[in-house]
């Protein structure tokens, strides 16, 4: 840590053989015994050591010292944040898309993706500001290519479909072509339309905690330790996203001074949304026509969770891995008329 043309770190002279709690040290040892009370959040020790004792109370920069306070810390500058373009971001993708038009009135298009996102920072834009998560934040600014992961958004596999069918039956199709006025006008003509999208999970990162080791305004990410289980992985019941949710909490530390933890090596739900829709048009004069249309929203009710709202905090191992919210809402219905003339 350093500031302008000095980037010498220097220890107040005021703490040489004193005793602040620790017994009557050397000026090294007393800052080694600060900052071992603060593991996890040295950033604080830091910050004790620069600001006057009037504010800490850490018996620190006590009287008339010669280290002059406030060089790293100020109370009204305690986080700056600015956009700078010098991040790096990698997307490599391949897409297939098949159109047809079959017989019998029924058309319709499939698409896939297979891709990759790599980056330093992304959010998705569900989240709220970047000042209030770790996400889309620099947490060591001197080596910010520790943060280099999978993007946010990033989805191996994307699936949609969407397609119209005009029903074979009425005036002019497969059943009832030869039908009167009035049961071709109630049966017949009706089309079906739909939109379906899938995609496999999207990523998401195991929280620090209420710990600051490397930056004084952001947590940053836990630190992965050893391999996860591949079974603890699997889905549990529920809300919960893992089968052997303490395997996966023993799997990460919390992050040493200068980390800033691993970025996203989670996966929870993707996406999953079917959408369809029934209408018809009743020729009620010449130049004047009713639309009804009955659309239906989630048809399979399918329920989809948040990965950015599991419970992954190093700080809460009794709730962790447990979903918060879903990515998807339940299933709604609306019925609609519009007369056209």
């Amino acid at each position: 840590m350093g500031t302008g043309s000095d980037s010498t770190v220097r220890v107040p002279d005021r703490i040489d053989g004193a005793d602040i709690g620790f017994g009557a040290l050397s000026a090294t040892q007393n800052v080694y015994e600060l900052i071992n009370q603060n593991l996890g959040n040295e950033t604080y020790a830091l910050f004790q050591l620069d600001l006057p004792d009037s504010q800490t109370g850490a018996g620190i920069n006590a009287g008339s010292h010669t280290y002059p306070s406030y060089r790293y810390y100020h109370d009204q500058y305690s986080a700056l944040y600015a956009w700078r373009s010098i991040g790096q971001s990698y997307y490599h993708a391949m897409e297939v898309t098949l159109r047809q038009r079959f017989r019998g009135g029924f058309q319709g298009d499939l698409n896939y993706t297979f891709s990759k996102s790599i980056d330093w920072t992304s959010q998705a834009e569900r989240l709220s500001t970047s000042g209030g998560n770790n996400n889309a934040q620099i947490i060591n600014s001197w080596v910010p290519g520790q943060l280099r992961g999978v993007s946010d958004f990033d989805m191996t596999h994307q699936i949609n479909a969407n397609w119209v069918w005009d029903l074979p039956v009425g005036h002019g199709r497969h059943w009832l072509a030869n039908q009167g006025r009035v049961v071709n006008g109630i049966l017949g003509n009706w089309e079906l339309t739909g939109i379906a999208r899938w995609t496999s999970g999207l990523p998401y990162a195991v929280d620090n905690g209420s710990r600051w080791p490397t930056n004084w305004d952001i947590e940053g990410f836990a630190t992965q330790s050893r391999p996860i289980p591949s079974a603890a992985l699997k889905r549990g019941k529920g809300q919960q996203m893992f089968s052997d949710p303490a395997a996966v909490y023993a799997s990460f530390r919390q992050a040493y001074p200068g980390e800033s933890g691993n970025r996203n090596p989670l996966r929870g739900d993707g996406y999953y949304t079917w959408d369809a829709g029934l209408d018809k048009s009743f020729q009620l004069h010449e130049h004047t026509q009713f639309q009804f249309r009955w659309e239906v929203f989630n048809v399979t009710n399918s329920v989809r969770f948040d990965p950015h709202n599991v419970n992954v905090n190093l700080d809460n191992p009794s709730s962790f891995g447990l979903a918060g919210s879903t990515l998807t809402d339940k299933r709604v219905m609306q019925l609609s008329g519009r007369v056209e003339f």
